[in-house]
């Protein structure tokens, strides 16, 4: 019997479920089948490093083999503290992180505790088969050589995008099609 692959997506500061790219994902992974969960993260306009990692063990119920973990921006250090907590015996399909980061990023201060516990990068290797990272060149909110610190570090395919700002809706960007593109080829 066929196992189904189910999708887990973690926005970031002060965005929500039904913002950015995240509804269209949703729908282009439906249309295959797959089970998609777009979390609404508690308190985004003022995160809690230690209430979204309670929110994420207690919400996140299906993580196997058959996963993948999608994040952007502060959702992508959150899945990492998530998964820093696991058992290094769990697997996952894979994990996504776009606009992501490791260490405190100057210009948003607010989020210095998400990025105050040691990521145990090594660890999330072994457990996800599948890793990527898109970045743009031109981010202005998470710069570009923290989000390719990212690929490095977890020893992920990069996607390097020349104009996609942070990928949020503010600046046009309610699609992601490399995204996508990579997802689908996870879930071949």
């Amino acid at each position: 019997m066929e196992k189904k692959i189910n999708v887990y997506v973690v926005h970031g500061y002060t965005a929500s479920s039904d913002r950015n790219w995240f509804p269209w994902l949703k729908s282009r992974l439906e249309e295959r089948g797959i089970d998609v969960t777009v979390f609404d993260m508690p308190h985004s306009h003022a995160p809690n490093a230690g209430a979204w990692d309670e929110w994420l063990a207690s919400h996140i119920t299906r993580c196997n083999e058959n996963t993948i973990l999608v994040g952007h921006s502060l959702g992508c250090i959150a899945l990492l503290r998530y998964l820093n907590n696991q058992p290094e015996s769990l697997k996952v399909n894979g994990v996504a992180f776009v606009s992501g980061f490791l260490e405190p990023v100057p210009t948003l201060p607010e989020l210095d505790s998400f990025s105050k516990v040691e990521i145990h990068c090594e660890k999330i290797i072994k457990m996800a088969k599948n890793r990527l990272v898109i970045g743009a060149a031109n981010d202005t909110i998470v710069p570009y050589a923290y989000t390719a610190n990212l690929s490095k570090q977890l020893n992920a395919k990069l996607i390097h995008i020349e104009n996609g700002g942070h990928f949020i809706d503010k600046v046009g960007c309610t699609e992601l099609p490399a995204l996508l593109d990579e997802l689908n080829k996870m879930t071949e």
